[in-house]
């Protein structure tokens, strides 16, 4: 649970600093489009800031994503699994 919340905090700080927003307005139930009105050009650019800070996801795994939850929960799977 440590590593899920230690993964958690990390992608919210990246993604808050990624759109211009503080940590605490961000919650794991936000979905990207809707409650963070990012475009396809932001998130490209968070996938591509993702990749930067060592966390191994593409645009189309990305895309594919609804909510921060389900991006720290990808991001994680991945993790133990290598």
């Amino acid at each position: 649970m440590t590593a899920m919340k230690n993964s958690e905090k990390k992608i919210i700080s990246i993604l808050a600093e990624s759109i211009g927003v503080d940590t605490e307005d961000i919650s794991v139930e936000d979905t990207f489009v809707d409650d963070l009105h990012m475009s396809a050009a932001d998130l490209t650019d968070f996938a591509t800031i993702l990749r930067n800070e060592g966390i191994d996801i593409s645009f189309e795994d990305l895309t594919d994503l609804e909510t921060v939850s389900d991006l720290v929960e990808t991001t994680s799977l991945k993790e133990d699994i290598s």
